[in-house]
């Protein structure tokens, strides 16, 4: 008779330990409701969800979604918020990937689904960890343009800049997103802001279109076109730079300002925050076959936050470092 009982026991001690597990998993996030999506093309659409009354952010954060996929299992991802953070809603950015396991549930979702989030927003991409400047540069290609228009949207940003200057880049003409948006923000959300100090670019690289570049980032900086076009030049004094987007356009910046410090021409060397997509969500990125997801940067673990420290660009004390607390933190000790 022991048996049963010690068996019975053995089972109660299971149930309550997973119990305690899903109740410490739900705990961890909130279950939104998806209030609208907009289709940009056929493969880029924005969709708003309900904003949980605790859920705060800083602009540039991300936030981690998880949705259902056809076997039931919660497939997540990082996603930049794109939506101010005084709006009662959030707003997403984001690329459907064929056959991706997170754009897949994605392409079916509707006004009215279910979507889960993560409690608490993450990333340090962000204004607050540069030094003072004037002219504010944001460089996005394709969903990078997301965080940058939740920054744009801030009116601390514009209490903080004399210009901002939007360069968007994108292959074809109609994935240019929320150009209304942008031409009528500077207004919109801030009484300081003038259509004068935003400088919008548009860069198409694939296609002609009217008003816009036709070369790649890296392209138009060494040309000089990029300046030009703004009409703001690239001053060491004056400049603070965040990229977002591709990867390979991130590393190029990067190479290409850590030469021009190395040679001594500084100019845009001591000037660049260079956030592309972070170690971490490019090999999960990798591990979900490639799929393009509307992200920026993850907080990097302790080896990377050392290794932000040591950075040539983050020496010069312009580029903030990947953890700024971190860095201040170690500055201050003896």
């Amino acid at each position: 008779m022991a048996s049963p009982t010690l068996e019975h026991g053995s089972h109660t001690g299971i149930a309550s330990s997973l119990s305690a597990t899903s109740s410490s998993a739900s705990a961890r996030f909130t279950t939104e409701t998806v209030l609208a999506l907009r289709h940009w093309t056929s493969n880029l659409l924005s969709f708003q969800t309900s904003r949980a009354p605790g859920f705060r952010f800083t602009p540039g954060h991300y936030a981690r979604l998880g949705l259902d996929d056809a076997q039931g299992d919660v497939v997540w991802r990082p996603f930049s918020i794109v939506s101010g953070v005084h709006d009662h809603h959030l707003e997403f950015f984001a690329v459907l990937v064929p056959g991706g396991d997170f754009s897949v549930p994605l392409s079916k979702t509707s006004s009215g689904s279910a979507v889960r989030m993560d409690k608490t927003s993450y990333g340090f991409m962000t204004i607050d960890g540069f030094a003072p400047g004037k002219d504010l540069w944001l460089l996005a290609s394709g969903t990078g343009l997301g965080p940058f228009v939740s920054i744009l949207r801030d009116p601390a940003t514009w209490q903080a800049y004399e210009n901002v200057v939007l360069v968007h880049s994108v292959r074809h003409a109609d994935e240019l997103a929320y150009r209304d948006e942008i031409a009528s923000i500077s207004t919109a959300h801030t009484p300081v802001a003038t259509p004068s100090r935003l400088r919008y670019v548009p860069v198409v690289t694939r296609e002609s279109s009217a008003g816009a570049l036709d070369a790649r980032i890296p392209q138009l900086i060494t040309e000089g076109r990029l300046e030009r076009a703004a009409g703001v030049a690239i001053d060491l004094q004056r400049a603070r730079i965040m990229v977002c987007g591709n990867p390979q356009m991130a590393r190029e910046l990067r190479a290409q300002a850590v030469h021009r410090l190395q040679v001594g021409l500084f100019g845009l060397a001591a000037m660049l925050l260079m956030v592309g997509l972070a170690n971490i969500v490019m090999d999960r990125a990798r591990q979900a076959t490639e799929e393009d997801v509307a992200i920026v940067a993850e907080q990097p673990t302790g080896d990377q936050a050392a290794k932000g420290a040591t950075d040539p660009l983050a020496d010069i004390g312009i580029v903030p470092a990947a953890d700024p607390s971190a860095q201040a933190a170690a500055k201050a000790k003896p």
